[in-house]
């Protein structure tokens, strides 16, 4: 057992602490400041493959102002437990080719990262952190703050996992103004083997940016996040929160996502086919998608299923079709999910469901003032089959057709129970249609044009 109390290590050329032998029940607790080195870990390296490092711990540390070209501040050869609390990372930076100021693992059996505040660090890939985790590994990130943490050639501006079969979870943390020169401006999980297993919990992510996924990306993972908000996190292409580019499942509990924007999909993108995706009790205002569609979410499932209960959609824009929502393939259910003041330059001021879905559901919603430049104010759909039940239309407004619903679906396409407020409320294409016992609040016009 090894300690370093309340000690500073103050700008060594070499490295500061350089461990050759095996490292068991090691605790430090340290300064460490404007140390440089040209390889791995110019404040700490345990840099031996023949040895065994276990149960190192780092309390009430600073890492600050370290630089070195090939490696990081931090570098630990496969440790087996590594514990970090109430430590700061601050203005530290690689400027070669590897990876994550701060922790760089080839690979990891144990992690815990607790009230932890990480600022200011650059790498290639993984600001802060660069994980490799062993099978069956569990990390866990908790109250830790990373701020203005940047991944400067590739992904992960703050957080790095090479997917494998581990489980991550994230609970309390705080991410703002980290950026990604590619993907996932906050935490990235990117890989072609095994399915990382991750939760995230009542967390935060303001003000982040990269190209896929503003705040998060990921393409080989499964997951879960609870109880967490994300405000004006900006992505260039797809999700400017979270961009969901793997066929895995996802679900998202009482998330709120407020003025994010991309150029499609201004808050979530799920584009490659989950296999399946709830998202409940969840608010999205004022979300954008600047050059495409899909002004808060969009989703490409295939034949898979698609869960929206409980939501509310308001505000939300999208400079082509799908204020809130487009929905380019999958089957999809939309329950008590209310969509309010939502525009699309185009077509589907709510919806947009195109004719690559396969069925469209929508029961006990509600849409007020939603607004389509082109054809129908509230929904527009082209899908296999379509069916809206016990839900509400009130003032929705088209600039052609269909103020309310625009259909033009070749299947089926069954509206009932249904009410509507306003004039020119339905549209219907060249179809089959089924009208079943649908109310206007207000005798303005006729209910329905059937061409």
């Amino acid at each position: 057992s090894t300690l370093f109390p309340y000690t500073t290590l103050f700008r060594s050329r070499d490295g500061a602490i350089n461990y050759y032998g095996s490292a068991q029940n090691i605790t430090i607790g340290a300064t460490f400041i404007g140390n440089t080195a040209n390889k791995h870990g110019p404040a700490i390296a345990f840099d031996n493959s023949t040895k065994t490092f276990n149960d190192i711990k780092f309390i009430n540390s600073v890492f600050k102002d370290h630089s070195t070209v090939n490696g990081t501040v931090f570098f630990i050869k496969n440790p087996e437990k590594l514990t970090v609390i109430n430590t700061t990372f601050e203005n530290n930076n690689v400027t070669g080719t590897k990876s994550g100021a701060a922790f760089f693992f080839p690979s990891i059996d144990v992690l815990n990262v607790t009230d932890s505040n990480f600022t200011k660090n650059n790498a290639p890939n993984g600001g802060v952190f660069y994980v490799t985790a062993s099978n069956g590994a569990k990390l866990y990130f908790s109250n830790d703050n990373f701020i203005k943490n940047s991944a400067k050639n590739g992904a992960g501006g703050a957080l790095y996992f090479v997917s494998g079969n581990y489980d991550l979870e994230i609970t309390g943390s705080n991410f703002t103004d980290n950026h990604a020169n590619n993907n996932g401006g906050a935490i990235a999980i990117i890989g072609s083997s095994g399915s990382t297993a991750f939760t995230i919990n009542e967390s935060n992510f303001n003000g982040n940016d990269g190209i896929y996924g503003g705040a998060f990306y990921t393409n080989s993972a499964t997951g879960t996040i609870n109880d967490s908000r994300f405000t004006d996190n900006r992505a260039t292409q797809y999700g400017g929160a979270i961009d969901w580019d793997t066929s895995a499942e996802f679900n998202a509990n009482n998330i709120t996502c407020i003025n994010n924007t991309a150029n499609t999909a201004g808050a979530i993108s799920l584009r490659s086919t989950p296999s399946n995706a709830v998202i409940n009790k969840s608010t999205f205002t004022g979300n954008k998608a600047t050059a495409n569609v899909a002004g808060a979410v969009y989703v490409h499932a295939g034949s898979n299923a698609v869960m929206f209960d409980e939501c509310d959609f308001t505000s939300n824009t999208a400079n082509v079709n799908g204020g809130a929502l487009y929905l380019d393939s999958g089957n999809t259910i939309i329950a008590n999910t209310n969509f309010t003041t939502n525009k699309a330059n185009s077509n589907g001021g709510a919806i947009c469901s195109n004719s690559n879905a396969n069925t469209f559901t929508v029961n006990q919603s509600m849409f007020k003032e939603n607004s389509a430049d082109n054809l129908g104010g509230a929904v527009y759909t082209t899908v296999g089959n379509s069916n809206i039940d016990g839900s509400e239309f009130i003032d929705n407004v088209a600039g052609s057709n269909g103020n309310a619903i625009y259909t033009s679906s070749a299947g089926s396409n069954d509206i009932a129970n249904s009410k509507f407020d306003g004039e020119n409320h339905i549209y219907v294409d060249g179809v089959n249609a089924k009208f079943t016992n649908n109310t206007e609040i207000n005798d303005k016009n006729s209910l329905f044009s059937i061409y």
